[in-house]
């Protein structure tokens, strides 16, 4: 039998006190720790949003004037044959069945459910062959050679254009567009209308020139620049923004530049060209109306996830979401990071034609707002990084558009006895800032201009007519 001493028992009994002392303690640093979480949390959530982020969510969430007249109907419906009279008909039904489909969002972005999915009532009642793959091939695409690729067979393109003559007529309706404002409201799963059919006329417009009929070619390639300006400037999204930039400041400026480039001096262009080339103002130079619109779009997905609309995450129960997103502190960290481009010092960078930098924001898993929404703080870093980019293309395509107003400015000053090379030096200025490289080609056949953003190009380059060829070069 072991005899248990009376230092054994006080050794325990002190091991025990010890023992109960750090349970204490534990649990009260705990509760301490729990306190302080509670009230880190509390505090966060009931400050919410900044004074900045609050003026900046009240200037995005202000809706847009309306256009006058918007392209988005023509542009929805140009796939479909409809006689005109029906045609608002139509739309007016589409419109109808869109509102009334409730917000059916996909894990997956590139699956298309619920609205995304829709397709217009017209492609049943009005049914009109789909362009076939052969056809849709044979149309110039990006910035190709258009006249080229035309001119070395024209019967091919006489024939395929004579196929798609009604389509293409439809396509021109845009010229009497002044904007675009998406009709079935910028929803995250809104479906787009078919933007790539504003492509198509580029090549009706070339097969023309081909076909020596010069007026028509220029006044039609010069009326879809114009259009498509106007259109793409005052777009309420993102896309449509774009898409009148590629085809407002890229492919089409890239054709007539061609058809100048093989054009005698004194062939007089018909008067719409002297608008394709005016000088960019007002909301040529911003690209505002767009992020507010895309603003909407991501406002539309807050309200979804905080409804509980894209379904219970997997990795985290459904009533636990409040604890770590809250719907209108996610959507002001957006409205500061899209309102950059709504901003003063942004837009003056635009008109000076300066390079824009890196947005500085205060985005940040570390901010003290993120106790009480990590998940909306993750959301908005991944986000922020995606609109970089977009500004530094618009003001390369305005600064194409400037180029070649100065080069029909050039072309119509035939007094000047300088050498091109002097000629367009001291006409920089008029083409961009300072720090935008404008230059000819060592042949002196080209132009080159140095684009901001390079994802496609250093340089864009535009062909020029003979009498202005002169081996030099001259650079800034």
């Amino acid at each position: 039998m072991t005899v248990c001493s009376s230092n054994d028992k006080k050794q325990g009994k002190r091991l025990r006190m010890g023992m109960r002392r750090s349970l204490r303690w534990a649990v009260g640093a705990l509760l301490a720790f729990m306190l302080l979480t509670v009230a880190a949390w509390s505090l966060s959530r009931f400050l919410g949003p900044t004074d900045a982020q609050e003026a900046a969510l009240a200037m995005m969430r202000e809706p847009l004037p309306p256009v006058q007249r918007n392209a988005f109907p023509a542009l929805w419906l140009m796939p479909y044959d409809i006689p005109d009279a029906k045609r608002d008909e139509v739309f007016a039904e589409d419109l109808r069945r869109l509102k009334a489909m409730p917000f059916t969002p996909s894990a997956d972005p590139a699956e298309k459910v619920g609205a995304a999915d829709y397709i217009s009532v017209a492609a049943k009642r009005y049914l009109t062959p789909a362009m076939s793959v052969d056809d849709s091939t044979l149309f110039c695409t990006g910035r190709e050679p258009c006249l080229a690729k035309i001119g070395a067979d024209p019967a091919t393109y006489t024939a395929l254009l004579a196929r798609h003559a009604a389509l293409l007529d439809r396509v021109e309706t845009l010229w009497d567009h002044d904007g675009l404002r998406h009709s079935f409201g910028l929803r995250l799963d809104m479906p787009f209308p078919p933007y790539h059919f504003g492509n198509l006329a580029r090549t009706r417009h070339a097969l023309w020139f081909v076909q020596e009929r010069r007026a028509e070619a220029f006044d039609g390639v010069c009326r879809t620049i114009t259009a498509w300006r106007r259109i793409g400037a005052n777009s309420d999204n993102l896309i449509s923004r774009m898409m009148g930039d590629a085809y407002s400041g890229q492919s089409y400026p890239h054709l007539f530049a061609e058809m100048l480039a093989e054009t005698p001096r004194d062939f007089a262009l018909p008067p719409s060209c002297a608008d394709a080339f005016a000088t960019p103002t007002g909301a040529e130079l911003s690209v505002c109306q767009a992020m507010r619109g895309e603003f909407a779009y991501q406002d539309s997905g807050m309200l979804a996830i905080g409804s509980g609309a894209f379904g219970e995450p997997t990795w985290w129960p459904e009533v636990m979401l409040p604890l770590i997103f809250d719907e209108e502190m996610t959507a002001a960290d957006a409205a500061e990071a899209l309102g950059y481009y709504c901003s003063a010092g942004f837009e003056r960078r635009m008109r000076e034609d300066v390079r824009i930098p890196r947005p500085e924001m205060s985005l940040g898993l570390t901010r003290f707002q993120c106790v009480s929404n990590s998940l909306g703080c993750m959301l908005a870093e991944t986000a922020a990084p995606a609109f970089e980019g977009y500004a530094g293309r618009l003001q390369d395509s305005n600064a194409n558009l400037r180029l070649i107003g100065v080069l029909l400015r050039l072309r119509e000053d035939t007094a000047d006895t300088r050498s091109f090379a002097v000629r367009l030096q001291s006409a920089a200025g008029e083409i961009g800032s300072v720090s935008r490289e404008v230059s000819l080609t060592s042949d002196g056949r080209s132009v080159r201009l140095r684009n901001y953003q390079k994802s496609m190009s250093e340089y864009r380059e535009i062909p020029l007519p003979a009498y202005f060829h002169k081996p030099a070069t001259t650079s800034r």
